[in-house]
């Protein structure tokens, strides 16, 4: 996500609550929708990957399959 004039954020899954993390994002493709998180991510950490708000932040959250 970013805001016009903000820093890019995404929204990480730890301890079963949504928590905003700001990342710096590096070289990016806009035909796949895909970019390189140079910092702000933990290997291994799950990244929620839907259209969500910042009011969503600090709530509980599931990984359902």
């Amino acid at each position: 996500h970013s805001d016009t004039g903000k820093e890019p954020w995404v929204l990480v899954l730890k301890s079963g609550k949504l928590e905003k993390r700001v990342i710096d994002v590096g070289a990016s493709d806009t035909r796949s929708n895909q970019a390189v998180v140079r910092s702000g991510l933990a290997e291994g950490e799950t990244v929620v990957i839907a259209k969500l708000t910042e009011s969503v932040i600090g709530k509980p959250a599931r990984i359902s399959q």
